[in-house]
C-alpha cells in the first residue's frame, strides 16, 4: 500500500505556507493543514485591527452616492433599451 502524499499551499498577501509533498499519515496531514488555515485566519484577524473604517457620516454618504449612481445608470440603459427596442420594431415593421 502506498503512503498517503500530503501537499498544500496557502497563501496570503505576501505570506506563503508551503508543506512539501512528503509522505505523511492521515492525521500529520490533517494536522498540518489545520495549522496553516489557522496562521491564515489569525494574519486574517489582525489585518482587519488594521484598516481604518469609515465613520458612520461617511458610510452613510457614500451610500447615497452609490444608490443614486445606481438609479441614473438604470434610467440610462433602461432609456438606450427602450430606444432601441422601438428602432428594432419599426425596421421589422418594413419586413412583415
Amino acid at each position: 500500500m502506498q503512503p498517503f502524499l500530503a501537499s498544500f499551499s496557502l497563501a496570503h498577501d505576501c505570506h506563503s505556507y508551503r508543506i512539501k509533498t512528503v509522505p505523511l499519515g492521515i492525521f500529520s496531514y490533517l494536522s498540518a493543514m489545520f495549522t496553516a488555515v489557522s496562521t491564515y485566519i489569525n494574519e486574517a484577524i489582525q489585518e482587519l485591527e488594521l484598516v481604518r473604517w469609515p465613520t458612520r457620516q461617511q458610510a452613510v454618504r457614500l451610500s447615497v452616492i452609490v444608490l443614486a449612481f445606481t438609479l441614473v445608470s438604470s434610467a440610462i440603459f433602461g432609456l438606450v433599451d427602450f430606444l432601441l427596442s422601438q428602432v428594432v420594431r419599426f425596421l421589422l415593421s418594413f419586413v412583415a
